[in-house]
């Protein structure tokens, strides 16, 4: 539970509320159904802290709302409180808020993507346009450090500490070109955009920047299913299994796939092609259901 006290009055999260705002923003919208409908593929308690964060960049502290957010719940509420717009950095602060807490750029295009969609104007897109906006190492780490009253030796050690978390964020995040490409266009909706992406993993600085890409997803998903889901959308992986039986293609002739090898050295080999065979199933059942779905709408 996360509480933030200001001066005015309590605004709750409600689920149900919230879904019916965004099925009437998004009536026949698939991407809505996919994010009610697969609560794995964002981390809601992270949205929470992305709209309070933007709650926080207000011209006028004192006429802040205080929220009392239950990360169970979906989004916020009141979708029409109001976020500055005259902040000339607020791509930018959220930029290294992300930097900050470890945010997995698929997951924060997600959440960049549901902020749009529950009235928050003037963000970026995607989290490899966020990560791409410019600031000098100096202002993150003014931004970064909370004041405090520090000894000449606290203070040394704090900015050396300091220092050394900057230069890792700035690294992890200021990736090369490949990695920011990725980033913008997994999961992967069309046989054209993988043929893009399988061409570019035949060059190992891709092959490299994929695999990072991937192990951030891992490390926040820490499953198969997870990863290839972050990977492959269920429109693209209706058209594959894993050896290219009943007329499939095959995903053991993807580089893409490699890539799932090399991320998952401890399991064995069959255990990986079973966590493969059960993800790619579990796929074809969400795109029947989705089917089924749309096509009980259009009667």
């Amino acid at each position: 539970m996360l509480n933030m006290s200001k001066k005015s009055p309590s605004i709750r999260l409600n689920k149900k509320k919230t879904g019916e705002k965004l099925r009437k923003l998004n009536d026949s919208s698939e991407e809505f159904e996919y994010l009610s409908d697969s609560t794995d593929n964002v981390d809601f308690s992270v949205l929470d802290e992305i709209r309070v964060k933007y709650e926080e960049l207000q011209d006028d502290s004192d006429s802040g709302v205080h929220y009392h957010i239950e990360c169970a719940d979906y989004v916020m509420e009141d979708s029409n409180t109001e976020i500055s717009q005259n902040k000339p950095n607020k791509n930018l602060e959220l930029k290294e808020w992300a930097i900050r807490n470890n945010v997995p750029l698929n997951t924060l295009t997600d959440l960049l993507d549901t902020l749009h969609k529950i009235g928050v104007n003037g963000i970026a897109s995607s989290a490899g346009t966020l990560l791409c906006t410019n600031r000098d190492t100096e202002e993150i780490s003014n931004i970064s450090c909370t004041p405090k009253c520090l000894s000449p030796r606290q203070s040394v050690k704090e900015k050396v500490s300091l220092d050394r978390k900057v230069d890792k964020a700035k690294t992890q995040y200021a990736e090369d070109e490949e990695y920011l490409d990725f980033s913008t266009i997994i999961p992967l909706t069309s046989p054209e955009q993988l043929l893009i992406v399988e061409t570019q993993l035949k060059e190992k600085a891709a092959f490299d920047a994929m695999r990072r890409l991937l192990l951030k997803t891992k490390c926040f998903k820490g499953s198969v299913d997870g990863v290839l889901r972050s990977l492959f959308s269920d429109r693209l992986m209706v058209h594959y299994n894993l050896e290219g039986r009943k007329g499939k293609l095959a995903l053991l002739k993807l580089k893409c796939i490699d890539v799932i090898f090399d991320l998952f050295p401890e399991y064995p080999k069959e255990q990986l092609f079973l966590a493969i065979r059960q993800s790619v199933a579990s796929s074809h059942n969400r795109n029947k259901q989705q089917k089924h779905k749309l096509k009980k709408k259009s009667l």
